[in-house]
């Protein structure tokens, strides 16, 4: 039986039996599907067993943010009143579709800054328990991929040096809830200039600062340039005028500067977890530790 064809008998069953067409949209982290019903659309995630638990906190997040009225997709409960849909190791979870873009920064940075500081106030309320996220999350994961590819062992050195100085300049800085993956893709804005946020699967309990290098960092993943240093200075800047008036915490700007170079360490990670060890070889290696060398030389 086709892939599409055995969700869709699982969403009428489930779900609504009106159900007529699940599409694929895209993979990553998980695998997502346009799901249509008649003239109506549904927007759905069908999530590996690697990363249900992470998934079914972030459900319980979202539901609580939808009850104090922040922009998120509303879920679509099953027929059950259930949010999720757990079958063959694999979690359902169904959302409306909202029409909408990726907003540009420049534009839109006041607003965003708005939002995020939104919502981590919030969330310091939120009550339950998070998954804590500190060096082995942000540093150590990448030092053991470099360690299983055999990496040159004089850069490796370079590499642990960097991000070990990097960690302790952050690491005492006032831990909150993070989005976990704030990239302006993660948001969508609608006609209306209404600004949703999305995809919470990674959420977690870190500093917050981490959210906002995320979110401010319009650097060239791959080409450092100045101009994009200070371009990402003055989008933080605008970012903090107005996060500032809903969420309060302590740091400098080099510990901001810190964790966009940290950002390198912890993505690096996540992409070779998930698309395997042979994802990234010894020239984008070696292209990340200049770019991060440069980064903190332009700072420091």
């Amino acid at each position: 039986m086709k892939l599409e064809t055995k969700i869709l008998n699982i969403l009428k069953e489930y779900y609504n039996s009106k159900i007529d067409r699940v599409e694929f949209i895209r993979q990553g982290g998980c695998v997502s599907y346009a799901v249509k019903s008649g003239n109506a659309e549904l927007f759905l995630k069908v999530i590996s067993n690697a990363f249900i638990k992470t998934a079914i906190q972030s459900i319980h997040i979202q539901e609580y943010l939808i009850k104090n009225n922040f922009p998120l997709p509303k879920i679509i409960y099953t027929n059950t009143d259930r949010a999720f849909l757990e079958i063959d190791n694999q979690l359902f979870v169904m959302y409306e579709f909202i029409k909408g873009a990726e907003p540009v920064l420049d534009e839109n940075i006041e607003q965003i800054g708005k939002l995020v500081g939104r919502l981590h106030s919030l969330m310091n309320n939120y009550g339950n328990d998070l998954i804590k996220q500190e060096k082995h999350f942000f540093v150590d994961r990448y030092m053991n991929i470099l360690k299983q590819k055999g990496y040159n062992d004089k850069h490796l050195c370079e590499y642990i040096e960097i991000g070990d100085n990097l960690w302790n300049s952050v690491k005492d800085l006032s831990y909150g809830f993070c989005h976990g993956d704030l990239h302006r893709g993660n948001l969508l804005k609608t006609a209306e200039n209404k600004i949703y946020m999305l995809d919470f699967d990674t959420a977690c309990f870190a500093p917050q600062l981490f959210d906002i290098a995320v979110m401010c960092d319009t650097t060239d993943y791959f080409n450092f340039g100045k101009n994009e240093f200070y371009h990402t200075t003055d989008i933080f800047n605008r970012f903090m005028n107005e996060y500032s008036k809903y969420n309060q915490i302590d740091f400098t700007i080099n510990q901001f500067y810190d964790f966009i170079a940290l950002r390198h360490f912890q993505l690096q990670a996540t992409i070779v977890e998930i698309y395997g060890l042979n994802c990234i070889d010894k020239e984008f290696i070696d292209k990340q530790l200049k770019w991060i060398k440069q980064w903190q030389n332009q700072y420091m």
